[in-house]
């Protein structure tokens, strides 16, 4: 749970900073993440 909610904030961050495509593959990752978590 700790590594999502830290991915989120790189998310965050990067989407803030230079909002690149690879923001895109984090979003992607995470919901992967919460699905398999669930």
């Amino acid at each position: 749970m700790t590594a999502i909610r830290a991915a989120f904030k790189a998310y965050r961050m990067h989407q803030v900073l230079i909002m690149p495509r690879f923001a895109r593959l984090t979003i992607a990752l995470g919901l992967a993440n919460c699905g398999i978590s669930r």
